[in-house]
């Protein structure tokens, strides 16, 4: 799971999934109106995608689009990134989570 605490509007995030990154947590100041990015490693091939963990608080930020970038190259099974567009509409602090997960799963199973 990745997390991001966004203060005046800040990022914070942690990662859990690739070994390459680091796992710190990461603060990003963004201005309040400005739209930010997040963008995680991914790799659509293996079925895995990102998602929030938990709903976001629309007061604060406003999602404006996410897009799953394939790297430029002929070889199979090569991951990507998914890149998060979100706006800061208030100032103030909030975490933003995000799970690697395939979808057609149940996340618990019995």
């Amino acid at each position: 799971m990745k997390k991001f605490i966004i203060g005046l509007v800040a990022i914070t995030w942690f990662t859990c999934c690739f070994a390459a990154e680091l796992k710190q947590a990461k603060v990003i100041k963004v201005q309040l109106g400005q739209n930010f990015t997040i963008t995680l490693e991914a790799n659509k091939t293996t079925g895995y995608e990102w998602q929030l963990a938990n709903p976001l608080d629309e007061s604060m930020v406003q999602l404006i689009s996410s897009e799953y970038l394939t790297r430029k190259t002929k070889l199979l099974g090569v991951g990507g990134k998914q890149v998060w567009v979100l706006k800061a509409l208030k100032t103030g602090k909030m975490t933003i989570s995000f799970k690697y997960i395939r979808p057609r799963e149940k996340e618990n199973p019995s």
